[in-house]
Formats: C-alpha cells, structure tokens, sequence
C-alpha cells in the first residue's frame, strides 16, 4: 500500500514540535510512505528549522513563498497530487497530536 502522510503546518512550531512528537503512537506497518510538511506561513519561519525537523522526522519541506489561507492550500496542494498513485492520505495538522497507538492496517 502506498500512504502519503502530510502535515500542514503555518510556523507553529509550540504546537508542531509535540505533534511531530507524538507520531511514535504512528506504527505505518510495511508499507511505502510519503511524508511531507507543507509550511504556509513564510513571514516569520525559519527555513534551517524547518531543515532540521524535516531531518529528524523523516519528512519533505514544501514551502509556501507567501501566505495562501487553509482552503486555497489544500486546494491547490491535493491538486497537485493529479497523477500521483496513493492508496491513502494521512491529512494532518500542526496542532494535532496523536494521544494513542493507532496502526494503520487497522
């Protein structure tokens, strides 16, 4: 199974950090997994800590070069997936921890 995990985020970091954090409750079993951190809040981000967090965690740092809202992010973000084979998107934002396991072959 092919799973795209993607976390929006908008230079949060307070909120990010234990959202990040808490994807040890994540268990993916086997399977291929993209992930990718959209940032949409350029005004005041940190590009090298978004570097490092993408290090960290494992994933992709998309940014956003100016400020597009939620819906027009989404919007254009999943357009852009057209062509892109995934048997599941894991939709997921920077203010949300996973406060239990979850598997995802469940």
């Amino acid at each position: 199974m092919k799973i795209l995990h993607v976390i929006f985020s908008c230079n949060r970091l307070k909120y990010l950090s234990p959202t990040l954090n808490s994807l040890t409750n994540l268990d993916y079993g086997n399977h291929q997994v993209d992930r990718i951190i959209i940032d949409d809040y350029p005004r005041t981000r940190n590009d090298a800590i978004f570097d490092l967090i993408g290090k960290r965690y494992g994933f992709k740092i998309w940014y956003n070069q100016a400020n597009k809202g939620l819906s027009v992010n989404w919007s254009d973000f999943f357009s852009s997936l057209r062509g892109i084979e995934y048997d599941y998107i894991l939709h997921q934002e920077d203010d949300v921890g996973l406060l239990e396991p979850i598997r995802i072959d469940d």
